[in-house]
């Protein structure tokens, strides 16, 4: 024995995507695995045949209501099928049943289209309903006046005011929610006592609201349709209604389970998206941070390098200062009349018989003279050298600046992704040297000039300690 189904889906007003996929559905759009496609030229649409005509009949009729909330339900999409054969009447007389209870249920008006399906395993009908209802509704809120007229009137039909429960907050106890219900419950009945007094002093007015409360409202509503369409439409083709309170739900065919992973997977690739964004926003601050921090780096590394050339002119500037000052002082020392080196050196030169002391200093100033001589030679050769060390020295370093410069924007211009330890080692090893270090450096720089300097005396000593040639 077959049995006739009747399923009602609920859409939302503000579920524009939902429905968009129920109508592509009904329309054949899309073509879901448990379609035979080679059947769906059999299909038969009547009303709105188009997916446009679709949504302007839907947004039309939406546009009759008095209100419309975004999250009320703004379409019903019926759907009406079998589990098995019919065991009498034929396929047109069961599709025109179906088409009369959508009119007299919905009003011909309400009904968008019917959609008839014959490519899956039963045919069957997909209704879109916009559920439109005009009623008359009381006033929610009330003048002082109003209210007065309201009072009085109750007396009369001695029926006993009653305010409206006032809902407990969220940290309230269960039994003052018990109170709330059951106040709530009793108000609910009150409000019906009052509503001919309502419409009997004109308290209420007609309104055309979307509402599907009076075919899906609940349990005892959805049982209440199942038993209308069993008895208007299933019995007479000898399909069998549904057990009640069965407790079993609506499993969805493959179409929904395949839109629902979809949907899901789609969510995914949203939820990546963003991830991705937000993975590249937090990449690119680091990049900016980097950039910053190496732009620091350098103008630090700047700063250093600008310190070490203006000590190594320090150091080279004392170390110039300190050989002269050497020269200048081992000349006074040999051109005192008191002084060591001078005695030693008049005394190795052999005085000659009668000679006065002022003929003998005249003999010893020339060999002075040439001392001298040969200390400012000496002196303009190292300032020569050292000149010479340190043009090399810069022009070394600028080359090695301009590399590592180039170095570093290229590595920023690829998308930040630079090394700085890399440009590190590429600018040289002054750059990584420790401050002692550096001081050491200039320590052994010191040494050997002070070596050089001191040789220089002593190959000087040998020479004056010889004797002049005769």
């Amino acid at each position: 024995m077959a049995y006739g189904i009747i399923r009602i889906q609920k859409i939302k007003v503000s579920d524009g995507g939902g429905l968009s996929k129920r109508i592509d559905h009904a329309l054949r759009l899309h073509v879901s695995e448990n379609v035979d496609k080679s059947r769906v030229k059999l299909d038969e649409f009547h009303g709105a045949a188009t997916r446009k005509d679709v949504f302007q009949k839907i947004r039309e009729r939406q546009a009759l209501a008095t209100t419309k909330r975004k999250d009320g339900v703004g379409v019903l999409e019926v759907v009406a099928t079998t589990t098995g054969p019919r065991e009498s009447g034929t396929e047109e007389e069961f599709l025109a049943a179906i088409e009369k209870q959508l009119n007299e249920l919905y009003g011909p008006e309400n009904v968008v289209g019917w959609y008839v399906h014959r490519d899956e395993k039963e045919v069957h009908v997909h209704s879109f309903v916009v559920p439109l209802e005009t009623k008359k509704v009381e006033k929610t809120r009330l003048t002082i006046e109003e209210e007065e007229k309201l009072q009085e009137k109750l007396q009369e039909k001695k029926i006993k005011w009653q305010a409206v429960p006032k809902k407990p907050g969220k940290d309230a106890d269960a039994k003052a929610w018990d109170s709330y219900k059951a106040a709530k419950k009793k108000y609910e009945k009150y409000k019906a006592d009052i509503k001919p007094v309502l419409e009997e002093l004109g308290f209420s007015k007609t309104e055309t609201l979307l509402t599907c409360q009076k075919y899906c409202d609940g349990k005892a509503a959805m049982s209440a349709l199942q038993d209308l369409w069993f008895k208007n439409v299933f019995e007479q083709f000898g399909l069998e209604r549904g057990e009640r309170n069965s407790g079993k739900k609506y499993s969805p065919t493959k179409l929904h389970k395949w839109q629902q992973q979809l949907d899901e997977k789609e969510a995914d690739i949203k939820q990546r998206e963003k991830d991705l964004k937000q993975r590249e926003k937090n990449e690119l601050k680091d990049l900016e941070e980097k950039k910053t921090n190496l732009g620091f780096e350098i103008a630090g590394l700047q700063g250093k390098i600008k310190r070490l050339e203006t000590e190594e002119t320090k150091l080279r500037q004392q170390a110039a200062e300190q050989a002269c000052r050497e020269a200048v002082e081992k000349y006074a020392e040999l051109s005192g009349e008191k002084s060591g080196d001078v005695r030693k050196l008049i005394d190795a030169l052999p005085a000659r018989e009668g000679q006065t002391a002022a003929e003998y200093q005249a003999q010893v100033l020339p060999y002075l003279q040439t001392y001298k001589e040969g200390v400012d030679k000496y002196l303009e050769k190292k300032e020569a050298s050292l000149q010479t060390n340190f043009n090399k020295k810069v022009e070394a370093f600028e080359k090695e600046k301009q590399t590592a410069q180039a170095t570093m924007a290229a590595a920023i211009e690829r998308v930040g992704q630079a090394d700085y330890q890399t440009v590190k080692r590429q600018l040289g090893w002054w750059l990584n040297a420790t401050p002692e270090q550096l001081e050491e450096k200039a320590a052994d720089r010191r040494r050997k000039l002070r070596d050089s300097q001191e040789q220089e005396n002593g190959r000087q000593r040998l020479s004056n300690a010889s004797g002049p040639k005769r």
